[in-house]
Order: structure tokens, then C-alpha cells, then sequence
């Protein structure tokens, strides 16, 4: 059977509790966390960007397009202090670059849990922004599905999905291929042939094509026992307009990636549940742009990087209380070459590309545990340490080194349940991230690092409440955080950069995440964001007391649906407003505001909708130098058996 395409996001106050004995990652954490359920991003075509885009507290930096470069910000961070998952494996890199959520396809997933200001440990023991774990596709057993999309630009994705099954073992299996040649209509304000007279435009050099397996198995060798494995292979090339809008740019970045994992478990009645997890990833990129049209002169680069890790997990649940113990070992290298290009050292020194081989081992271990005092009040304690050891090799042997770090982070909470449904938490904690690989010795060998950084700080505190009611739910918190030896990169003469420890920013805001159900055909949805992110000190004395630059300090995302028989039609309306493009605040952020709508039709084995998203043509921009493709729609047919 088809998911009802009437079912919206199911909210969890205060806490997600996953309870599939077959779930990779079972967290309870106290909080303003939340699940986002399968049937709300499956029947029309909404890739991971938009869907988190619509959630409370998360903005989305985009390039423009399907399928295009985006990445996550959580509660005003940076796109590296948010970690993304996928069945608990890291999708960023280990040494802390940004997770590129863009080539990700939902076709496969089947549930996204959003942790906001902290890292459960069962997944990682540093998050200064917060988690998104996306968990794989459950399907009945001996079913499948098979889904097409045709929508603007040239948009088509295709995917079929099954699972087989016996009384102890299953087997899952997802494919799918998904292009755009995204070269929509913008309007140009500066021409390349008439720089002074603006026109339309279409974009160039903006395309992308991704195509991924994802496999699943499980065997269970008696009650008690059981083993998984997962394994998802990815080939994507995407690629990358420049400023100036030309067709002579042919710059691309190329990706091979596979990630492999297995996780043996053992359940006992009174001693709990111990799992052992291996995991292998890795990614060879290439990054061609010999025609010098993106970035910093001409460029044909090779970027390799294997990950290797093993954890061990036990939980123990008692009649009051569980508790989580979970450490973990994790190797990472990153290696870069231009086969291209002459690098000696003295080249290196002067150019500034530097071919290196960058190792990251990393230990964690930490623990977690939930107490019920009384019936009413609950109480949760979480403590991690991290050690990271650092080495580079590099042709310029002034970006060769070999480093330590550690640190402790905390995570505390309390809730209490009141009557009627009712319920209210406070929080409070200290998270960490360490220097990237590319902070430390340049963007992957191609600008200048600064290996005496040290890690970003983050110290939070945050106030909850909480409604599930017949008629309405909501989820609301007001959460304050500082942040501490900002990380941010500064441009020489030469267009050079480098980073440095030299801010201090302080994020404050308030989120909401509510349901009304009118009635059994009619529901409605709020979700809103009112966030001020300011720097509070900084070596540039010009920039204190104003704004991050890249926020918005309005976002809201409202929707109605209305479920009649097989007919469902859902309207929406994104709003974002206020912010900087610039921490100098000299550029106002554009002003968004998309109206959507959709309507579905559902049979018994299949499903068909139709879409229009941003109806109103806005092209509010993420960059103020990348347009934006204005009014779409899509087509998606699903059939299942």
C-alpha cells in the first residue's frame, strides 16, 4: 500500500524516541527535536534542501537549481558545525567540511530525524549547530515501488525500490538516476555582449546528474542476534556556472562515492543491548576548471578522501532510567593532486597549490543517561570526550604538522510533564569543532591554512514547551548560544585566503513547530523562526554589533491541506526576511516569499500529483551573485506492488 498522502509531519516534544527493533540509531534525547516522517516528503517532488528549508530554526544556502550545491544551517551556524547522517554514517567529511545535501535523493529514505544545538553521541560527540540523520526506506515485506518526476528545466528522476524478505533476513535495494540542465531564465544585469543593458538570460553551465544505488540487508541469527549491512554507491557530475554568465565556461566537479557499513547487535533481557558498528566511505572528486571561469585561476584538481571507523554501543534500559555508553575510532585521510601542474616547492610557495596528504584519527567516547525522578519529571545528563590527531604532509613545509586535541562536551536537560498534554524543558550545554582540514592547511591545497587554529566553542542555553492535543500540537522553544574563536576566512591581494580565529558571535532566537487538524479532511501547519545573530567581538572593530552575514531574521513556513476520498490538495507559502548577505552588513538579504501548490490523486497501487512551487516567480537569492530559477512544475507518478 501506498502512504496516505493526507499524513503531515509527526511532531516528537520534547524528545524523538525511535522504536523499530530494526533501526540503526535508537536516541532519546530532551529537546526541540523533531522526525519528519516519509509520507510528507514522497508524494511530490521535494528534494532534502526544501523539505528542511520549511522546518523551524534551519536556514538553506543554495546555488540555484535542482540538484545544485546546498548545505544546512542550524539556529545561525555555519554549514560545518552541522553534521549530516545517513543511517548514522557522516555524510561531511571527518574534518569538518560542509555536507553537500544537494546530491542526496529522498527516494530511498524513509525518516529524518532534526537534533537542534547538540549531537546525540550515538551519532557524534561534536555538533555545534546540530544533526540531520536521515534513515533508509522500510518497506513491507516482498513489496516495491517504482516513481517517475518530469518537471522544469528539463528536470527527470527515476527510481524503483523493493525489498525481499524471509522469517530472518530481508534484503532492500534502491536505484536511482536523477538530471537537470537547470538553465533557467534570469534576468541579467549585466550582460557579457551590452554589460549596461540588462536582459533575459538563460543560465549557463548550471546542469547536474546523479545516479545512486543503496542496498540494505539484515540477518537475524537467533532472538538475540542480529546483523545489518548497507552499502550506497554514488556518481554524480555537477556542473558550475560562474559570475559571468558565458557559455565558453565548461568548469565541472565530478564525484565517485560509496559508503559500506555493518552493525552486529546482541539484545538481553536484563544486561541490555550491545552493537558493534564498521564503516568504510570514500570519495574521489575531480574539480575541472582549466578555462580559469570559477575560482582562483586555472584549476584541475583531485581530491581523494577514505574514511574508515568502528564504535561500540550498549544501552541498558531499567524500569526509570537508560543509559547509553558509545565510543568510537575514526580514521580519515584527505590526499590532493594536480596532475596538471608543476608542484615543486617553490611553485607551491608561490601559488599557493600544494599538493598534501592530510590525516585525522579521531577517539570518542561518552555516555548518556535518562532518569524519570517522578512521574512527572525527567532528567537527562550526556558527557563526550574527543581527541583528534592531526598530521599534513604538504610540498610547502610551512603547512607540514603534527597536532593533538581534546575536549569535553556536556549536554543537560530537564523536563516536566504537566497535565493535559502539556509538557516544558529547560537545556543547557557546551559543544565543540575543531579546525577542518581545510581551515587548517587551505581549501584541499588550493589557498593558504593556518595550522595554529583552535577549535570553535559553543556554550547554549534553552527553554521548551510543549502541546499534543486532539485538535492542535505545537513544539516551541527560545534557545540563546555564544560562540566562541569564530573561525573565519580572510582574502589577500593575491586572492589568497586564510583563516583565523578572530570572532565572537551570539545567537538568539525563538522556533516553532505547530499542527492544527480542523477536521478529519482538513489540516493546517506553522512553522517560524525569529533568530538575531550578531558579532559580539571581533579583530575588525567595524563589524561588532552587527549581524552574521547569510541569515535571515524572519522564517516562516505556513501549509493547509484538504483530504477528500483520493483527492489531496496541499497550498503553502514560504516567507523569509531581514539579514545580510555580508557580516559587513553593507548588502540587505533579498526579501522571499513562494507560494506552492499541489494536488495528489491516490489509488490503491498508485499515485500521480501534480505541482507548482514559487507561483509567485519570487527570486529572492541565497548569494546576491547566483540567480535563482523562479516559477516550476512537476509531475510524479508512483506505482507500487
Amino acid at each position: 500500500m501506498l502512504n496516505s498522502v493526507y499524513a503531515e509531519q509527526i511532531l516528537a516534544p520534547v524528545q524523538v524516541v525511535a522504536e523499530e527493533d530494526d533501526d540503526l540509531v535508537d536516541i532519546q534525547i530532551i529537546g526541540h527535536q523533531q522526525r519528519i516522517e516519509r509520507e510528507v516528503f514522497s508524494n511530490t517532488y521535494l528534494p532534502l534542501d526544501e523539505l528542511l528549508e520549511q522546518q523551524a530554526g534551519i536556514d538553506i544556502q543554495s546555488v540555484g537549481g535542482n540538484g545544485q550545491h546546498s548545505f544546512p544551517t542550524i539556529r545561525g551556524s555555519s554549514g560545518k558545525q552541522v553534521l549530516v547522517f545517513w543511517d548514522g554514517m557522516l555524510i561531511n567529511d571527518l574534518n569538518g567540511g560542509s555536507a553537500d545535501i544537494g546530491s542526496l535523493s529522498l527516494s530511498s529514505a524513509g525518516k529524518i530525524d532534526i537534533y537542534r544545538g547538540m549531537s546525540p553521541i550515538e551519532l557524534s560527540p561534536t555538533a555545534v549547530g546540530g544533526v540531520i540523520n536521515i534513515q533508509s526506506q522500510e518497506l513491507d515485506d516482498n513489496s516495491g515501488e517504482a516513481g517517475i518526476t518530469l518537471g522544469s528545466f528539463e528536470t527527470i528522476e527515476l527510481f524503483v525500490s523493493h525489498k525481499i524478505s524471509s522469517d530472518r533476513a530481508s534484503l532492500y535495494f534502491n536505484v536511482n538516476s536523477f538530471q537537470s540542465s537547470n538553465n533557467f531564465s534570469y534576468l541579467e544585469q549585466a550582460p557579457v555582449n551590452s554589460p549596461n543593458d540588462p536582459a533575459i538570460e538563460q543560465r549557463e553551465n548550471n546542469g547536474v546528474e546523479n545516479k545512486s544505488i543503496l542496498t540494505k540487508a539484515h540477518y537475524d541469527f537467533s532472538d538475540a542476534i542480529r546483523l545489518d549491512a548497507s552499502a550506497q554507491l554514488q556518481n554524480g557530475k555537477r556542473e558550475i556556472s560562474s559570475r559571468i554568465n558565458t557559455s565558453t565556461n565548461t568548469a565541472y566537479l565530478a564525484q565517485d562515492a560509496y559508503r559500506i557499513q555493518t552493525a552486529l547487535s546482541h539484545n538481553h533481557q536484563q544486561l541490555g543491548r550491545t552493537q558493534l558498528r564498521l564503516a568504510m566511505q570514500k570519495s574521489d572528486e575531480l574539480y575541472d576548471d582549466e578555462g580559469s571561469n570559477v575560482g582562483i585561476g586555472s584549476q584541475y584538481n583531485v581530491y581523494i578522501t577514505d574514511k574508515n571507523s568502528i564504535g561500540l554501543q550498549h544501552d541498558v534500559k531499567f524500569n526509570r532510567a537508560s543509559i547509553v555508553f558509545s565510543t568510537g575510532l575514526e580514521n580519515e585521510q584527505v590526499k590532493t593532486d594536480f596532475p596538471h601542474e608543476d608542484n615543486s616547492p617553490e611553485s607551491c610557495s608561490l601559488g599557493g597549490k600544494c599538493e598534501t596528504d592530510f590525516t585525522r584519527n579521531a577517539l570518542n567516547f561518552g555516555t548518556r543517561f535518562n532518569i524519570a525522578l517522578t512521574d512527572s519529571l525527567s532528567f537527562m545528563q550526556q558527557i563526550a570526550k574527543l581527541e583528534y590527531n592531526d598530521k599534513n604532509i604538504s610540498n610547502d613545509i610551512e603547512q607540514e604538522f603534527d597536532q593533538k586535541f581534546s575536549a569535553t562536551t556536556y549536554d543537560t536537560g530537564l523536563s516536566y510533564q504537566l497535565s493535559n498534554g502539556l509538557a516544558a524543558y529547560v537545556k543547557t550545554g557546551k559543544q565543540v569543532r575543531p579546525p577542518s582540514s581545510s581551515e587548517l592547511f587551505g581549501d584541499r591545497g588550493t589557498t593558504k591554512g593556518n595550522p595554529d587554529l583552535v577549535a570553535e566553542k559553543s556554550q547554549y542555553n534553552e527553554i521548551g514547551l510543549s502541546l499534543n492535543h486532539s485538535i492542535i500540537t505545537f513544539d516551541t522553544s527560545i534557545y540563546q548560544r555564544t560562540l566562541t574563536d569564530t573561525i573565519t576566512p580572510s582574502t589577500d591581494s593575491r586572492g589568497i585566503i586564510s583563516f583565523e580565529n578572530i570572532a565572537k558571535t551570539q545567537h538568539t532566537g525563538i522556533e516553532l513547530t505547530s499542527s492544527f487538524d480542523w477536521s478529519n479532511q482538513w489540516r493546517s501547519s506553522l512553522n517560524l523562526t525569529l533568530q538575531d545573530n550578531k558579532i559580539i567581538d571581533h579583530d575588525n572593530h567595524a563589524f561588532i554589533g552587527n549581524q552574521v552575514g547569510d541569515y535571515s531574521q524572519i522564517h516562516s513556513y505556513f501549509s493547509t491541506s484538504w483530504h477528500w476520498q483520493n483527492l489531496s490538495i496541499l497550498g503553502s507559502q514560504s516567507y523569509q526576511n531581514g539579514g545580510y548577505y555580508n557580516s559587513l552588513n553593507s548588502l540587505p538579504r533579498d526579501t522571499k516569499s513562494e507560494w506552492n501548490l499541489s494536488a495528489t490523486w491516490q489509488q490503491l497501487d498508485w499515485l500521480v500529483s501534480l505541482e507548482g512551487k514559487n507561483l509567485t516567480d519570487n527570486r529572492a537569492r541565497d548569494y546576491p551573485s547566483i540567480p535563482e530559477p523562479g516559477r516550476q512544475f512537476y509531475l510524479k507518478f508512483i506505482y507500487n506492488w
